[in-house]
């Protein structure tokens, strides 16, 4: 069975990938906590990729964009985006993170869209301007199928694990749900 979309795009580099040294993998996460907007994002990524697990594959696509993905032929494949672009209604914004899913069944392939969002102080809600812009994008991006995680620097400055686990803990119980509808 194959994986559709941007699953398939990226299986050959999967593959290349499973034999990645670990020098390299290093290389692409020192690369990606450069290309973070904030401390905060940094603390966000270092954390993920601890809950998410250790064994994640690391490469760098589209404009030098870091990209993560976690595969387990049981569960399916995760995979994250630093600064994805996402295009929605003829607008055009930027997640801090893209978390992708698709679950792997023997009859089909689910997918899902996370976007997360670190709230830093100096960038967000420091006008009311700014926050009704956050809120829209949120309702825009929910109305096209996304699920928004929008956290606030206090928070990650506090307990970046705790944020990590939440989405891990809501990627996790997609998978759940996805293997027990199938029976699996």
């Amino acid at each position: 069975m194959m994986y559709p979309g941007w699953i398939a795009e990226y299986w050959g580099e999967l593959q290349a990938l499973i034999r990645q040294d670990a020098e390299y993998k290093i290389d692409i996460t020192k690369h990606a906590l450069n290309r973070c907007g904030s401390d905060l994002e940094r603390a966000f990524l270092i954390t993920t990729l601890q809950v998410f697990g250790e064994r994640y594959y690391a490469m760098l696509h589209e404009k030098d964009r870091p990209v993560f993905l976690w595969h387990n032929e049981y569960e399916g494949m995760t995979r994250l985006t630093l600064q994805a672009p996402i295009s929605i209604g003829g607008h055009n914004y930027r997640a801090d993170f893209l978390i992708e899913y698709a679950s792997r069944t023997p009859a089909i392939v689910e997918r899902a869209h996370i976007v997360v969002e670190i709230d830093g102080h100096n960038f967000h809600e420091r006008t009311k301007e700014q926050a009704r812009h956050d809120r829209k994008r949120d309702r825009l991006m929910t109305q096209e199928g996304y699920t928004v995680f929008r956290f606030t620097g206090s928070e990650i400055y506090a307990e970046p694990y705790d944020a990590a686990m939440e989405v891990h803990q809501y990627v996790h119980n997609l998978q759940q749900q996805t293997l027990k509808s199938y029976g699996l």
